[in-house]
């Protein structure tokens, strides 16, 4: 008896070690978000898609940390402003008297990939669901924005621009 004790206590101790084990959870890794920030405008030769935004040629892009802000623009003037947050989890949109919109944004193969919902409805009940990935070319100088229908919306990385200020001097004085 007295050998069979030890073995006991053995398996007793790798059993509660195993167990120890298997309640752990792995924590997932950390996924880079791809820097697509910069000064991008439309290729509309090589895109099959029109722009997002129908006089929207240019998109500036930034990165604040796991947020990304899109603005699009026709020349100079801004059509539209969205903000991404990357963590998968669906926000407001939009809000019209015919949809709601809901958006949501992750990193997935090295991609940011944008999910829109529309609800047609206001129970919700007619909704459809569109995917855009955005990825960039190795060399980082072209951005494409494939949509989930296959278009493509390919833009060519442009020097940065500088912040337009106010000359005070340059103001009309209507007088």
């Amino acid at each position: 008896m007295r050998a069979s004790v030890p073995r006991v206590f053995v398996v007793v101790v790798l059993l509660l070690a195993t167990l120890s084990f298997a309640g752990e959870r792995k924590k997932p890794a950390a996924v880079s978000i791809p820097d697509l920030s910069g000064n991008w405008r439309l290729d509309p030769v090589h895109s099959t898609a029109r722009p997002v935004y129908l006089q929207a040629n240019q998109i500036i892009i930034k990165l604040f940390g796991r947020q990304y802000q899109f603005e699009f623009r026709g020349g100079h003037k801004l059509l539209a402003r969205d903000i991404y947050a990357v963590d998968g989890r669906e926000r407001p949109s939009y809000n019209t008297r015919l949809a709601k919109g809901f958006v949501s944004a992750k990193v997935e193969k090295e991609q940011l990939l944008v999910t829109t919902r529309a609800a047609l409805d206001p129970e919700g009940n007619q909704t459809f669901i569109e995917t855009e990935r955005w990825s960039l070319s190795p060399d980082k100088k072209t951005l494409t924005n494939k949509m989930s229908d296959g278009k493509l919306r390919i833009y060519q990385k442009q020097p940065d621009e500088p912040e337009t200020e106010i000359d005070e001097s340059e103001k009309s004085d209507d007088r």
